[in-house]
């Protein structure tokens, strides 16, 4: 079985209808073809789709996210730190390039507890600053003829909720997310509503580490993100930014 078929049989098997009560999840096979996709651009090296750009390598691609880590900051928004100087870690283009080329999931629980607890924190746009607070869950163990690794997501903020048009079949405004990953996966996957568009939620990623930190290269229909966490002595920190430098986020986590 090849990778590509892989991808198919395994997002097929996820029974993740556990997690779609209020999260405006599109359904498995939205999802999965959504996915497919972007994970077979992903190993062909030509990544279409990303807002304002035409095909990118993943040299490309990484070259973006690794310059808006280490050095990109959006003046005149609030914006302090860059990434970089938020979590004390530069990344190395070769590192992420390497997440994209070598392929690896999370294979235990561990991987997600990283990231588990309050974040409390911001993005930042072109031209505004918006908090954006949320628990990631610890993980939970699923079984469903393997195992998966579930980290149930709530946002808090009241932008995510209002931006969210979509809603679930009892009316309910989205709130949630998730991230999931299984042993012996080269990815992990996960769902993040978005504001007009069910299918820009759907994302997979491909986990590395820099250093003390961990991270992930999160790839969608429409942008990709570079997420990355580090644990302090007191607490733990988490950056993102998009392949486009249009926001930055940065949190702590309690």
């Amino acid at each position: 079985m090849d990778c590509y078929t892989s991808v198919v049989v395994v997002l097929t098997l996820l029974g993740m209808q556990e997690l779609v009560d209020a999260d405006c999840y599109p359904g498995d096979k939205q999802y999965t073809d959504i996915t497919e996709e972007i994970y077979k651009n992903v190993i062909g090296d030509t990544i279409n789709g990303l807002r304002g750009y035409g095909p990118l390598t993943r040299f490309q691609l990484c070259s973006l996210l690794v310059t808006n880590h280490n050095s990109g900051k959006l003046h005149g928004t609030g914006q302090i730190n860059t990434n970089h100087d938020f979590l004390g870690q530069p990344i190395s283009l070769s590192s992420c390039v390497n997440a994209l080329v070598n392929l690896k999931g999370y294979q235990t629980d561990e991987g997600w507890k990283k990231w588990a607890g309050s974040h409390v924190g911001t993005w930042w746009f072109t031209s505004k600053s918006l908090s954006d607070n949320a628990r990631w869950d610890q993980p939970q163990l699923k079984d469903n003829s393997r195992t998966y690794f579930v980290q149930k997501i709530e946002f808090f903020s009241q932008w995510r909720k209002d931006n969210s048009k979509h809603v679930n079949q009892a009316g309910t405004t989205c709130k949630f997310g998730w991230h999931q990953s299984g042993s012996g996966i080269e990815y992990v996957w996960g769902w993040d509503p978005k504001n007009d568009d069910s299918s820009s939620g759907a994302v997979i990623g491909f986990t590395f580490n820099e250093g003390s930190i961990s991270c992930i290269v999160w790839v969608s229909s429409e942008e990709a993100f570079l997420e990355c966490v580090r644990n302090y002595q007191s607490h733990k920190k988490r950056t993102s930014c998009t392949h486009d430098g249009g926001r930055y986020g940065q949190w702590n986590i309690y």
